[in-house]
């Protein structure tokens, strides 16, 4: 079964289902637009397994390959997480004639990076939805990827590039700006010095100093301030 009959089967297969439990009032308008978007979101992973694979047989079919690249190996096999869901094709792995660096040219071809197993859009959809709520909640969101884990995308949120200051136009701006803003924050249940637990809230940073201000949902406050290094 060709692409299409695969996409136009899960389509189809998708129209009618929704169709029928509409006609019997059993599904909510709601819930059917939920069960839509997984179905067309697997057909549209399996077009773009599909177009990584014709990219990879056009590529070892093409004089320029055959001129400047020895095919090392066939069929090696890639799982990525995607905003689409887990994608897993083949393609194949080249040595070049003069230089002997290896590389999966379909690969390159795409942008795909070598150990790359999460799609950069997905990183970004991860980012963002990380940056208004919970690690846990941000799984929940995009449990359809494959990535399932809290520790997975606090890692991302941490690997992450810092945003220069400059890289926008600010009006006005002092000398004393910092350059670099750094904010760790998350709610968090707080062991207080007289011994009570309060669940904080990040109320603001100093640049200057690093110091931080919690706010509870009960009113109460604590502040925190980096340690010092003392000659």
């Amino acid at each position: 079964m060709n692409i299409i009959q695969q996409v136009m089967e899960i389509i189809t297969k998708s129209y009618g289902e929704n169709l029928e439990k509409a006609l019997r009032g059993s599904i909510h308008f709601s819930d059917m637009t939920i069960k839509l978007e997984e179905d067309f979101r697997r057909a549209a992973a399996l077009v773009a397994k599909e177009v990584l694979e014709n990219v990879n047989d056009e590529i070892k079919e093409s004089k320029g390959r055959k001129k400047e690249w020895y095919v090392e190996r066939n069929n090696d096999e890639k799982t990525i997480s995607t905003v689409l869901g887990l994608i897993t094709y083949k393609r194949t792995y080249y040595v070049h004639k003069q230089t002997g660096a290896y590389a999966y040219l379909s690969d390159d071809q795409v942008g795909i990076m070598p150990h790359e197993r999460i799609d950069l859009g997905l990183k970004s959809t991860i980012l963002e939805h990380a940056s208004s709520m919970s690690y846990q909640r941000t799984v929940d969101l995009i449990a359809h990827s494959g990535i399932t884990s809290k520790t997975s995308v606090m890692n991302m949120v941490k690997e992450s590039e810092p945003i220069p200051n400059d890289a926008t136009e600010l009006p006005n701006r002092k000398e004393e700006t910092p350059s670099i803003l750094y904010i760790e924050a998350d709610e968090d249940h707080v062991a207080l010095q007289e011994g009570e637990v309060h669940r904080l809230r990040l109320e603001r940073v100093d640049t200057a100093t690093g110091a931080a201000s919690l706010r509870g949902e009960d009113g109460v406050v604590a502040d925190v301030r980096p340690e010092v290094e003392k000659d």
